[in-house]
């Protein structure tokens, strides 16, 4: 049978680095690819470039979307997904590339095991004149993993145990997505922040049974220090985090719900000791956010609804995260009255 793939690929001011990009994707040695580039109203001539590359591939099926202003990187891909075509969805930012094989071999691992919800490989980061696998959340090996992984509780805690060096990485790129998937459960970018990704990935995390693992580079990474995330200040990165914790609350209906939760409480813990004091007062409310979040899931867990916050306190959790969240629990309970959350 063969896989159709629409590989999604916003533009917004990368002239220098877009030709790089979608040349590596129409040289894919993959044949039923659709190029969905999605032009966000960029000021240089990115999209020039693009159709110029695009006229070299007549045979490559390339679908051009034109939004009316620019709308960020999370509407962009959006727009893309709503007129792909392929049984899978790829997200390439128009800044990095592939290697010639990615596609075909992220396929391979699909065709194998049942075509999974999601297919994901190794990415190669690289800064300047140096490439490396080594690079925060880049730096994986699933050598360990199995081929493919089942059931949502599994795959829930390689998503966010932060405890596993190999766990999945929290980015939207170089994964196959089923289509098929994404629409059932609506599964979209939330618009106007720039965590997106991880956004996407909780949002995920609630329904997803299946996923494949390819121990291959399948995607090269460049750091550009103009880039979003390269450049974003610490106060406006604090107030996305609130964002996607505020829209994270119904994520405490499905699996573990505490390990989300940890997880998040980790990704702001870990920035807060580098915030400026104007970021300080939106990162206590984050965590405000996610007491109350972790409260409402520690009662919906319980046996008894009648129990209270402060007895379910009590409670031996076996599983590290589940004392994670314990520990910054009782925190919040000692400190409340002193801290003046705003």
């Amino acid at each position: 049978m063969e896989i159709s793939v629409s590989i999604i690929v916003p533009i917004y001011n990368i002239e220098p680095y877009i030709k790089r990009a979608l040349v590596s994707v129409y040289t894919q040695n993959y044949k039923d690819i659709e190029i969905i580039i999605v032009d966000d109203c960029g000021k240089d001539n990115s999209i020039s470039v693009a159709r110029s590359v695009a006229k070299q591939y007549p045979e490559r099926k390339t679908t051009f979307v034109k939004h009316d202003y620019n709308k960020g990187l999370s509407v962009a891909r959006n727009s893309g997904m709503a007129v792909a075509h392929g049984d899978y969805i790829f997200f390439l930012d128009g800044d990095d590339e592939l290697p010639q094989t990615a596609i075909s071999n992220l396929l391979m691992v699909a065709r194998s095991n049942g075509m999974p919800d999601i297919v994901v490989g190794l990415i190669r980061n690289t800064q300047g004149t140096e490439t490396t696998t080594v690079a925060d959340y880049v730096d994986r090996d699933f050598s360990s993993f199995p081929t493919l992984l089942e059931g949502n509780n599994d795959i829930v805690l390689e998503m966010f145990d932060y405890s596993a060096k190999n766990n999945i990485p929290p980015t939207a790129q170089n994964k196959l997505y089923r289509s098929d998937f994404l629409k059932k459960h609506s599964l979209y970018f939330l618009p106007n922040i720039i965590h997106e990704d991880e956004k996407f990935l909780i949002d995920i995390s609630c329904y997803i049974n299946t996923i494949g693992f390819l121990n291959k580079v399948t995607y090269i990474r460049y750091i550009n220090a103009n880039s979003i995330i390269t450049s974003l200040s610490n106060t406006r990165s604090m107030e996305n985090w609130l964002e996607i914790i505020r829209n994270s609350y119904s994520s405490i209906e499905f699996s573990r719900p505490l390990l989300r939760i940890s997880y998040l409480m980790k990704e702001i813990e870990n920035k807060y000791l580098e915030l400026p004091k104007e970021a300080t007062n939106v990162a206590l409310k984050a965590k405000r956010n996610l007491y109350q979040l972790s409260i409402m899931a520690l009662r919906k867990r319980s046996f008894c609804l009648f129990l209270s916050p402060l007895f379910l306190l009590a409670l031996p959790f076996r599983v590290s995260h589940f004392s994670y969240v314990n520990r910054r629990l009782k925190e919040y309970y000692s400190w409340k009255k002193i801290l003046k959350y705003t």
